[in-house]
């Protein structure tokens, strides 16, 4: 590696790496392998739970003057993935009114069942086919997954050298959690992206600052800021790094900078990334008074400096209020599961466990063994190594304190700032000679073979040191297993199903927001979280075939009061396929004990016409 290349930031001299010059492996190839990845199980996977909210949104951002369809997420994301959508030429729903939140709506209460119902008339009922407008929206979060797994492999080389940033890029590029949500319609790793381009400016500007890397650094921090709710925490975070850089760190350039320069390092990021929020949200109630609910207000707590700095804050009123609904959203809680446990307000060790579940076991050894090198070196970083680690610690802590414990995709930046620390495994020459050299090709062997075996279903990965995504519905729930991924699988085995046996009638609990209709199935409703529209399919009292469906989800019970609903339903019996991890199939046409509980499920519900549908069918079952 040419001293050109090398960071500024690095406390050691990077020894030169040969490997890759006997072994070539191109940053290209890599990200190539990760694109091959996401447009898999883009193909592959149905509309998960929030992807088509994410998408009509995205849509209406463009094509009307407001901003007020949802308050959880900044637009910047959602701007990028409507622009492949429009492509398609989408008609918005002409018979449904625009799903805005009113000024008055309790967040408390949301998000309403409007924006649900609305993205189901446009994803499924528009003049472009729904598959085409989902897979459109998925195209700009996969090029974003691409731009996030460039900027690792940029920021990895400013610290370490070549090396590494191939080595740290190929643990992105075999990382099944990014691979899964860079390839949905939601704004996850739309703010990942945007937080690491962030972060490769502020390393630039750590290096060299002068006004053009201040430029860049304000413009990376406002895109952070407009691409994810929780970036929010980048903003006090880099006014507290620049000062400690500039104050207790050495072998900096900000050291040896005077006050006022550290001061407008400081304050023209903030200044600019405020201009852009107001810009980008047209200015909007930006200098009114914001106000919340009593109900809000009583949930919350917040004391009188806070309700006086909230009402009179210069920024628009839909982002302080996403910013509000997100506290009031971990305040309220949130159903959750973990290892057959289930809490609203979450656990402390969610999160650990979640990362020690869902990380391919490679990653985690490498983890141990670079924390372990840290301990031995008494754990001297160089200076963008501290900030990037202060951001992970304030990740996980603050997710540890948060009651919403539903996905590790609420701290997935985690990753790939690992990825870029586990460089520096590389660049200590770890890999240099022969046995080295093998054993990093049996390492990156083993990493692929635990994440293409798991192929296409990458959002229900989980490591082999747990089991593997078969014994997934153990551990977790939601997107951590079963976000609605495969309701269009379900649908092609059902078709197989029937080409062997002749008809097959079906039962459903289905947990998702996509819509069972428009993939062909004609089913039997079971209790679930959301169903729009209704099925009003009563199935007949002799089928020939009756196949029963469950998503993972609601078979462990995580939302519903009754969490034994459907482990009772089942009790005894084998799935005859479990479809992409994510739903249980079972057939029960002759299963008598079955009945009888469907029977009792339909009595609760009072729903008299299935009622005597199951007193029928358990009649001549009987005879």
């Amino acid at each position: 590696m040419s001293k050109m290349h090398r960071s500024r930031l690095s406390t050691n001299a990077v020894p030169q790496i040969t490997f890759w010059k006997k072994y070539p492996i191109s940053a290209y190839l890599l990200l190539a392998i990760f694109l091959a990845q996401c447009l898999w199980h883009a193909t592959n996977k149905s509309a998960t739970y929030d992807e088509p909210g994410h998408i009509a949104i995205s849509v209406l951002l463009w094509k009307t003057e407001r901003s007020n369809y949802e308050l959880g997420h900044p637009p910047l994301v959602r701007y990028i993935m409507g622009l492949p959508v429009l492509l398609l030429s989408p008609s918005l729903p002409a018979d449904r009114p625009y799903p805005t939140v009113p000024k008055n709506a309790p967040l408390i209460r949301l998000p309403g069942s409007e924006l649900y119902i609305y993205s189901a008339h446009f994803i499924y009922q528009n003049t472009a086919s729904f598959n085409n407008i989902i897979f459109a929206a998925r195209t700009a979060n996969i090029f974003l997954g691409l731009v996030a797994g460039a900027l690792v492999f940029l920021i990895a080389r400013k610290l370490y050298g070549e090396s590494a940033a191939l080595f740290s890029l190929g643990l992105f590029t075999f990382c099944p959690n990014l691979v899964a949500h860079s390839s949905l319609a939601t704004t996850d790793i739309g703010g990942i992206a945007f937080a690491l381009l962030f972060f490769y400016t502020f390393i630039r500007l750590i290096n060299d600052p002068g006004p053009r890397a201040l430029a860049l650094a304000s413009l990376g921090l406002g895109g952070a800021l407009l691409a994810k709710t929780t970036n929010i925490i980048l903003a006090p975070l880099y006014v507290m790094n620049v000062f400690i850089l500039w104050k207790f760190y050495p072998s900096n350039r900000l050291r040896d900078l005077p006050f006022k320069e550290i001061l407008k390092i400081t304050l023209v990021p903030l200044a600019v990334s405020w201009l852009m929020l107001c810009l980008a949200y047209k200015f909007q109630d930006t200098f009114t008074l914001h106000t919340l609910l009593n109900e809000d207000w009583e949930l919350l707590k917040f004391g009188p400096l806070i309700k006086t700095l909230y009402s009179h804050a210069p920024l628009p009123d839909s982002f302080i209020k996403g910013l509000a609904y997100n506290v009031v959203h971990d305040k309220r809680g949130h159903g959750g599961f973990l290892m057959s446990n289930y809490q609203s307000f979450g656990w402390w060790y969610y999160f650990p466990l979640a990362i020690a579940f869902k990380t391919p076991t490679t990653t985690l050894l490498l983890a141990i063994f670079r924390t372990s090198q840290c301990v031995k070196n008494k754990l001297r970083v160089c200076a963008f190594e501290f900030i990037l680690l202060t951001v992970m610690a304030v990740l996980l802590i603050s997710a540890m304190k948060s009651s919403v414990a539903i996905g590790l995709r609420h701290i997935l930046l985690f990753y790939p700032l690992l990825y870029i620390l586990l460089g520096k495994i590389m660049s200590d020459g770890f890999f240099n000679d022969r046995r080295g050299r093998y054993a990093l090709f049996g390492l990156f062997g083993f990493l692929a073979l635990e994440v293409f075996s798991v192929s296409p279903h990458y959002l229900a990965f989980y490591n082999r040191a747990c089991g593997g995504p078969s014994k997934g519905i153990r551990y977790l729930s939601d997107s951590n297993l079963d976000w609605g991924q495969d309701l269009g699988n379900l649908a092609k085995f059902l078709r197989k199903e029937e080409d062997k046996f002749g008809k097959v009638e079906l039962m459903l609990s289905y947990f998702g927001t996509a819509v069972p209709q428009a993939y062909g199935l004609n089913y039997e409703p079971l209790p679930t979280v959301w169903s729009y529209p209704k099925s009003g399919t009563i199935n007949s009292v002799l089928p020939k075939k009756e196949y029963l469906a469950i998503s993972a989800t609601n078979l462990q019970g995580t939302y519903f009061g009754d969490h034994n609903l459907y482990k009772n339903l089942v009790t005894g019996l084998r799935p005859i396929k479990v479809i992409g991890h994510s739903i249980y199939v079972y057939e029960v046409t002759r299963q008598i004990a079955v009945q009888e509980k469907l029977l009792q499920i339909y009595m609760a519900l009072n729903d008299p016409a299935r009622i005597d549908r199951q007193t029928q069918r358990l009649s001549l079952l009987k005879k």
